[in-house]
C-alpha cells in the first residue's frame, strides 16, 4: 500500500513575525533546538535548550527566548 504525501514529509513549523535584521514581516520556518551546557548557558543567561528560527526574507537564523513571542 503507498503512504500519502502527507504522513512521508515532516510537518514544518511556521510563524509570522517581523525579524529583527532585515525589518520584514516574514515567515520564520523553526530549524530545531540548541542545547547549550548548564553552565554556559548560566553565565549568558540564557536557557539551556533554545529554538532556533530562521526568516524566509533574509535567512538570518535567530533564537527567540521566553520573554519574546513567538
Amino acid at each position: 500500500m503507498l503512504k500519502s504525501i502527507e504522513e512521508k514529509q515532516p510537518q514544518v513549523n511556521t510563524c509570522e513575525q517581523t525579524c529583527p535584521t532585515c525589518h520584514t514581516q516574514s515567515v520564520f520556518t523553526h530549524l530545531g533546538q540548541q542545547t547549550w551546557p548548564k553552565a554556559v548557558a548560566q553565565s549568558l543567561n540564557i536557557p539551556a535548550i533554545v529554538d532556533l528560527w530562521r526568516c524566509g526574507n533574509c535567512e538570518t537564523t535567530i533564537t527567540f527566548t521566553d520573554e519574546d513571542t513567538m
